[in-house]
């Protein structure tokens, strides 16, 4: 029976360990889009957003 409460306690530690790297993912407005960029590069949704956020593009 105590199985099935001990998840919820686990659930945000999981959660917790994740959090350095998601962290990483948004270190900047360009990260996101870097990332997904790389993932995704013939998207010109991404493409343009990332040169929105990138402040080297902007004059």
């Amino acid at each position: 029976m105590t199985g099935r409460f001990t998840w919820p306690c686990w659930a945000p530690l999981g959660l917790w360990v994740r959090l350095p790297a998601r962290n990483a993912d948004y270190a900047s407005e360009v990260a996101p889009w870097e990332d997904t960029a790389r993932k995704s590069p013939d998207k010109a949704r991404v493409q343009n957003n990332r040169g929105f956020a990138d402040p080297r593009a902007r004059s």
